[in-house]
């Protein structure tokens, strides 16, 4: 791991080989520790993969690859910063049977297509 990484404030690691997974830990009401975001860094071929609550996010405005550290140190701050997206939560949308510009999520939630991933930057 290069030692110019600086990670999110409160994020932990585990390296494994040449494979660090760098996450953000928090803790529940109930005292249940629950890991929020997660990047799976492979700096043998500067590659990213991006989760949140254990979900991979495939459509991601983040790159999936890296040049330098410094590049690095600041998709991790950025997706550290990145908001939930809370979606549309109205009732009146639970008639609608398809939508081009966003779809029924978990069966509850509407949310846009362009962010269906749930985080907003």
């Amino acid at each position: 791991m290069p030692e110019d990484l600086k990670l999110p404030t409160g994020w932990q690691e585990l390296l494994v080989e040449r494979r660090l997974t760098a996450y953000s830990l928090k803790t529940t009401k109930e005292g249940i520790p629950l890991v929020c975001k997660c990047v799976m860094i492979d700096f043998e071929h500067s590659t990213l993969d991006f989760y949140y609550l254990s979900k991979r996010l495939d459509r991601c405005d983040y790159p999936s690859q890296f040049r330098e550290v410094e590049q690095l140190n600041k998709i991790l701050w950025d997706f550290e910063c990145a908001k939930i997206c809370p979606g549309i939560n109205n009732r009146r949308f639970d008639a609608v049977k398809g939508m081009r510009t966003g779809q029924l999520d978990a069966g509850k939630i509407w949310r846009s297509n362009k962010y269906s991933k749930h985080l907003i930057f």
